[in-house]
């Protein structure tokens, strides 16, 4: 393991890692209506600075920018997982992985986990995500300031992968 992964940043049970991933998804789409009091949550003070510090290598998804009505917000998505969090002792974790496989799907543009992927004709707009990629968001080393590198992500799925079909045969 590389000597910048954090083994100690808290891994995070598979099933919460799936709920806080749909609640970001959710948020994203504004499916989820923000609170006018928790729009000041990112102008400053603690949500703003680890957002800030997640999504450092996000540089176009991280503008400050207004977006038109009905687009996707990184930072509403964000805020709603925050929020949701709060007081809970798995926030930064919870966050930081959600945020960290974000910025991966946006890098390679979903490339990383193609064949990981399943929709159905009839849903297309509904898109799965096998069990290996969300156990694998859970648990993968992150950098200690939360970064999650494509390297260890990569390595995490494929042993979880590998395990998983051990299991099943």
């Amino acid at each position: 393991m590389s000597e910048d992964l954090d083994p100690f940043f808290q891994i995070a049970e598979v099933d919460e890692i799936a709920f806080a991933m749909s609640l970001f998804v959710s948020a994203a789409s504004f499916t989820i209506p923000s609170s006018p009091t928790k729009k000041t949550l990112l102008s400053g003070g603690e949500c703003w600075r680890v957002f800030r510090l997640y999504t450092a290598d996000m540089h176009r998804a991280a503008t400050r920018q207004e977006r038109p009505k009905g687009e996707s917000s990184l930072e509403h998505a964000f805020m709603a997982l925050w929020t949701h969090y709060e007081g809970d002792m798995r926030q930064r974790s919870i966050c930081a992985r959600v945020l960290g496989f974000h910025g991966l799907m946006m890098m390679t543009e979903g490339a990383l986990v193609a064949d990981w992927v399943f929709s159905s004709e009839e849903r297309p707009e509904i898109v799965l995500l096998h069990p290996a990629v969300v156990r694998a968001v859970a648990i993968t080393p992150l950098e200690s300031t939360g970064v999650m590198f494509r390297k260890e992500f990569v390595r995490t799925l494929k042993i979880t992968a590998e395990a998983e079909t051990q299991q099943a045969a």
